[in-house]
């Protein structure tokens, strides 16, 4: 009888023992579905601000018609010189066209030194932010036996996606340029429109081929409507420049001015019980920034 009473004590505390570790592994990985979520939720809320600042007030989409505009005044200027060569009714006109080949030349390098500027001070107000955020992503959460750590950004990538282009029309009142543009494939044919591609230099003809016109990958607006900021999917984000990479500052810069972000957050758990008992999780979230306001008509 205290044999039978033994053992099924004994049976008790094996049935008890079973249920508390089968309780641990249960909020264990419910701990585990918890950190999960709350990683991605910070990782696209850090993602999402980021992208918001990319074309903030439309600083890209605009940068990007200055330069489509002065890029067709240089061609006209050109263009017009030419003629006042060529015809002998316009040549005593022909050192105030030289003149004004001149300044839209000198515009278009004004212009192309205040986008690097644009991009300079983007790349550099992102590197802040990242900072301020690290600062800034919640705390460490205690539940029961087990701590959370507060999550940590790991890399910080600035870039565009892969088959984006430009934001910039093609100026069909000038078929000329039209014609040396479609010859050197610097347009994509829309359903309504023809606009340039991006990271491209949109080289013009001879001897305005020295200059460098950059155009930046941007969402246009369809439909008289900017699209608006989203999350999009990792496979088709395309680096350019990268701000954080395995938790470290990296160096790099951008000719372009970036249009999406992309995140790689991690967090630890760990057993307040047993020592060295830990495990982490990570996510990637990618935001693109909204796209350009329709052209004024």
């Amino acid at each position: 009888m205290r044999q039978a009473r033994g053992n099924m004590l004994f049976l008790c505390v094996a049935i008890g023992c079973l249920i508390l570790v089968l309780t641990g592994i249960a909020f264990w990985f419910q701990l585990v579905f918890f950190s999960n979520q709350r990683l991605q939720d910070s990782g696209e809320k850090v993602a999402l601000i980021a992208a918001q600042k990319l074309n903030e007030n439309d600083n890209v989409g605009r940068l990007n018609n200055l330069i489509g505009d002065s890029r067709e005044l240089v061609f006209t200027a050109r263009h017009m010189h030419d003629v006042t060569l060529n015809n002998p009714h316009f040549r005593d006109y022909e050192k105030l066209a030289a003149q004004y080949v001149e300044q839209t030349r000198e515009g278009a390098r004004i212009v192309g030194d205040e986008r690097q500027r644009l991009v300079n001070a983007t790349v550099a107000d992102m590197r802040k932010l990242v900072k301020g955020k690290t600062t800034s992503l919640g705390r460490e959460v205690e539940l029961f036996d087990a701590a959370v750590d507060k999550p940590v950004i790991l890399d910080f990538k600035l870039g565009s996606l892969d088959n984006m282009e430009s934001n910039v029309q093609a100026p069909h009142v000038v078929p000329e340029l039209i014609a040396h543009d479609q010859a050197h494939s610097f347009l994509k044919r829309g359903k309504d429109f023809d606009f340039y591609v991006a990271g491209k230099s949109l080289k013009l003809p001879a001897p305005d081929d020295d200059l460098d016109f950059l155009l930046s990958p941007l969402p246009m607006a369809v439909n008289e409507s900017a699209a608006p900021m989203r999350l999009v999917s990792e496979k088709h984000f395309k680096p350019s420049v990268s701000i954080l990479e395995n938790g470290n500052d990296a160096i790099g810069s951008s000719m372009l001015m970036p249009s999406c972000v992309q995140v790689l957050m991690s967090v630890k758990m760990k057993s307040k019980v047993v020592n060295g008992v830990e495990t982490g999780t990570r996510s990637l979230s990618t935001a693109c920034t909204n796209g350009a306001l329709p052209p004024a008509k």
